[in-house]
């Protein structure tokens, strides 16, 4: 069971990641963070002010689709 300290400091590290322009997976985060859980951290992240993140669909080489989580980079204008 997660307990709140892991929770936060999760989801600090998560964000961090995502700030950095990183792409970011279920699978990347589980090896980085050590939590499956990354569903949950984006939905409290995009209830934020001021962040947004996008999401993409990838295949892998073998064939499965996954979900890819970042943060958009503003478009010139």
């Amino acid at each position: 069971m997660e307990t709140q300290q892991n929770h936060g400091s999760n989801l600090a590290a998560i964000k961090d990641q995502l700030e950095r322009g990183w792409r970011i997976s279920v699978q990347s985060v589980l090896h980085s963070v050590g939590t499956q859980e990354l569903r949950h951290y984006i939905s409290i992240l995009r209830r934020e002010p001021g962040i947004h993140i996008e999401s993409v669909w990838t295949t892998a080489d073998n064939g499965k689709r996954f979900k890819e989580y970042f943060i958009a980079k503003p478009k010139a204008a």
